[in-house]
């Protein structure tokens, strides 16, 4: 065997790898879209109940300092997660808009599911696993609710 035809078996495992891996992102980046529109979709339909609007009051406060002595008084508060409440409240106080950062952390969980999924098995059950996540109806919920499950799952998917 020459010089010349290790050359293209190389570069042809290369390709393969290549065009898998594109179609790996292609399959991600197009599961993860569907999350994200599903997850907004009708995302201020229902009106705030009782504990969000302990969320929507909590976030408020014009000065950061006020804010962040409102995540202490919370249980279970997530302080990025507020912070981001906050800087979205600062531009528009709709039900869909302060419900927006929990559909923002439950699609960005779609992609970082896949990741850990794909560490624990092969590529194909990974994507399989991440499409019964995208469309998994207690995700679509939560990831609608102005609380903290969202990036609470999130951060629980978010590896090491």
């Amino acid at each position: 065997m020459n010089l010349f035809t290790l050359r293209l078996r190389y570069e042809n495992r290369y390709l393969k790898k290549l065009w898998s891996d594109r179609r790996e992102a292609f399959s991600i980046f197009t599961i993860s879209l569907i999350g994200l529109i599903l997850r907004i979709y009708k995302l201020g339909k229902n009106s705030l109940w009782f504990d969000e609007i302990g969320v929507a009051l909590a976030i408020q406060p014009s000065d950061f300092e006020t804010l962040l002595g409102n995540v202490r008084s919370h249980v279970m508060a997530m302080p990025l997660d507020y912070v981001v409440r906050w800087v979205f409240s600062r531009h528009c106080l709709s039900e869909a808009c302060l419900r927006f950062p929990s559909a923002l952390w439950g699609s960005l969980t779609i992609p970082i599911s896949f990741f850990l999924f794909r560490r624990l098995v092969d590529t194909r059950k990974a994507i399989i696993s991440t499409l019964f996540l995208t469309l998994n109806p207690l995700h679509l919920y939560y990831s609608q609710e102005l609380r903290f499950y969202s990036p609470l799952c999130f951060f629980t998917f978010f590896p090491p």
